[in-house]
């Protein structure tokens, strides 16, 4: 049986309680191995304190990627009690994956989180769609075929203009991981014999790496999968993502040259099994899974000025996605705007970073909204790029850059507290207090004010750079 982590929890400095799935719960002293660049950030008492148990690797995790395994820690630890073995895990998990809406019974993909368990639903999902009223025993059996259906149908007419209908029964041929493909279907209407192939890459957390959009794609093309001859016209690509990601990541998905990828989003999964009447289990399960992590997304609407009630990287990511929108809005939709975790020795942030419109995108200057989520805070910056320039080419461009954008902004902007010489970019400028804004009334956070902030950052730059 391999071993898990199932639950984690601060003791002391560098000290942590670790329950293992054999029900072994061990104290374990990391104060002796934290070295090296991605366990130096771990020193700060304060973000080591944000350790949790990451249910993909099974194991405890830190905001930077650290990490230690299972193995490890058993063997380092002390161990402290034999607890029975329960599906319990931390608080803040058992809130993104938990059970249905109602919350009254275990959910199998509060634990079945990786991708290769997104694959199997689907898979299961398009296999419905291939059983007519001849196979189906009873109306529940009825309600998945049509709710197959439903699906296929949303995956081939999702943004294109022509729409597909069918006459008769859906015959359907699934393949799984052909040719790194993660799903591959041939989809045959009987009655007319119209065939149409999705090929589907299915995401949950990650995101594309490399170019395997095109390698998947030109494998079917190239009659490499065991679908064999396959017409450009026929094949369907859906890019399914059920976890959060920036316009701009859908954009530069779906501006791939010549494979015509349509990014699916967890709502337009949602649309469909919202439609499902039946009462099966897995499906069930699995859009209340989905219908959780929706709303932990959208969960910033009730943040308040505690940063307590901001903790949840979901909500930030909702929050991210809102004011991508909305700065966006009027605008020509080629505005420099992205957001995305990022990574560095102090432990990393969420980042959301982005140009006013009419800045000349050779412009170096630009904003960038910095938030260790588990803090519920972070900070608005004015950052420069550097790259490729010479050290003293860095610190000239850092103290000008710096010294327009306070003259321009009355006081609104300060030096930031390390404002050091950075490899590509460099922070030259700080926001002076809190870029959120919150009603007076309900004390809630109010969307709208707080784009007012950040426009008034964005004049600002204008005036920087107009200033040249």
């Amino acid at each position: 049986m391999f071993l898990h982590v199932t639950d984690v929890s601060c003791l002391e400095a560098y000290s942590i309680r670790v329950e293992f799935s054999d029900g072994v719960v061990k104290e374990v002293d990391l104060r002796e191995e934290l070295y090296g660049e991605v366990f130096e950030p771990l020193k700060d008492v304060e973000f080591f304190k944000h350790v949790r148990v990451n249910s993909e690797t099974n194991t405890i995790e830190w905001p930077n990627g650290a990490d230690f395994a299972p193995e490890f820690l058993y063997e380092i630890g002390q161990e402290t009690k034999h607890v029975q073995l329960s599906t319990s895990r931390t608080e803040r998990e058992a809130d993104v994956m938990a059970s249905d809406n109602k919350g009254c019974r275990p959910n199998i993909f509060r634990y079945a989180t990786k991708e290769l368990s997104q694959d199997a639903m689907i898979c299961w999902l398009i296999a419905w769609a291939g059983q007519n009223e001849n196979t189906c025993v009873d109306e529940d059996q009825a309600a998945l075929s049509a709710c197959g259906r439903h699906f296929v149908q949303a995956l081939l007419n999702h943004k294109r203009a022509e729409r597909v209908q069918f006459d008769g029964d859906i015959k359907a041929e699934i393949h799984q991981q052909d040719q790194g493909t993660d799903i591959l279907a041939r989809i045959t209407d009987t009655a007319s014999h119209e065939e149409y192939v999705l090929l589907i890459e299915d995401k949950t957390e990650t995101g594309e790496h490399g170019n395997q959009l095109e390698r998947y794609y030109e494998a079917v093309v190239g009659e490499e999968t065991k679908l064999g001859q396959v017409g450009r016209d026929y094949i369907y690509p859906i890019y399914l993502k059920t976890g959060n990601q920036s316009l701009a990541t859908d954009q530069r998905i779906e501006e791939i040259k010549e494979c015509g990828y349509k990014v699916f989003h967890r709502k337009d999964f949602l649309d469909v099994l919202n439609h499902y009447s039946g009462s099966h289990p897995l499906l069930v399960d699995f859009r209340g899974y989905l219908q959780r992590i929706e709303g932990c997304t959208e969960s910033y609407r009730k943040w308040t000025k505690e940063p307590k009630t901001r903790h949840e990287k979901l909500a930030w990511e909702g929050l991210y996605r809102r004011l991508e929108c909305e700065l966006r809005r009027g605008t020509d939709g080629n505005q420099w705007i992205d957001w995305g975790d990022v990574f560095n020795p102090s432990g990393g942030f969420l980042g959301f970073w982005w140009q006013p419109p009419g800045v000349d995108e050779k412009c170096p200057l630009y904003l960038q909204l910095e938030v260790p989520w588990w803090e519920g805070k972070g900070k608005l910056c004015f950052r420069v790029e550097a790259e490729g320039k010479s050290s003293e080419e860095k610190r000239d461009l850092k103290w000008k850059w710096h010294k327009r954008i306070c003259d321009a902004s009355g006081q609104q902007a300060t030096r930031p507290k390390r404002m050091k010489i950075g490899k590509k970019t460099m922070a030259v400028a700080e926001w002076v207090g809190e870029w959120l804004a919150f009603e007076e009334d309900s004390g809630l956070l109010d969307i709208r004010e707080t784009i007012e902030n950040l426009k008034q950052a964005e004049a600002v730059l204008t005036q920087a750079m107009e200033s040249r």
